[in-house]
This record gives structure tokens, sequence and C-alpha cells, in this order.
């Protein structure tokens, strides 16, 4: 799993894209569950057309919404929702490594691995942690 992660790192963040050269945050959370969970998350075929609309408020009103339910505590590989204020506006996946870590990947970052303070400590003040229902 480290192995997978590492090789992950700095890879572009690109609105669309599916990966593995380059991901937007829904499509990395699709392949991390898939590479490390064996399990196969509802995606879009496209980007949705509204390029000011951010994608994550697109996947909050995605069919893959019903593949999961929202927890209170992080556990591994659940889908980590962040938002600034009260709306989600990103997602990562959570791994239960080194104290726990989120890998998400951002515009201008790229794919990046954070710790829940870390996030909280760069604004995301609002974080959902949601679990696998399959």
């Amino acid at each position: 799993m480290k192995e997978l992660i590492e090789g992950l790192l700095g890879r572009p963040w690109k609105r669309g894209a599916c990966g593995p050269d380059s991901f937007d945050c829904w499509s990395l959370v699709q392949y991390l569950e898939r590479e490390l969970a064996g399990r196969e998350v509802l995606g879009a075929a496209e980007p949705p057309p509204d390029k000011l609309k951010p994608l994550a408020s697109y996947v909050a009103q995605h069919p893959a919404r019903g593949q999961w339910h929202k927890i209170d505590k992080p556990k591994h590989l659940c889908v980590v929702e962040m938002a600034h204020y009260s709306w989600p506006v990103h997602v990562g996946v959570y791994l239960e490594i080194e104290g726990g870590l989120v890998v998400h990947c951002a515009p201008g970052i790229g794919v990046t691995v954070d710790s829940l303070l870390a996030l909280k400590i760069a604004g995301w003040r609002n974080l959902r942690f949601n679990d696998w229902n399959g």
C-alpha cells in the first residue's frame, strides 16, 4: 500500500482525468478504492459541464453517494469529504497508516498526503467521513 501511495505522490490534478498519470479528486478516490479495497466506485463518463462548479459538489449529487454512509470517526479506506465552511468541495481517502493520513488530489498540488490536523490547519475545518455500504 505504501509503495502505491508513494508512486502516486505529485501526479498532477486535471479536471476529468481518470488516472493513473493525472487525477481529479473523485477519480483518485475511485482509483484508490479499486486498487486498495477491490471495489468499484461509480464514476462519471466525463466531468460536469459547468467548469465553475466545484467537482465535489457534483460528486455530492452523484449516484455513488448511495454506496456510502456517514460515520463519526475515520476508518481505513473511508471517503473523506472536505469543506472550508459547510458544503464539501473536495474528497480524499483515509488510510490508517502513520497515525492516520488522507490521500487527495488538489489543483496546483497534485496527489498529496496530509494528516487530519494538517488538513484542518490548511482550512479544511469541516471533515466528513463515509464508509462503504457494500
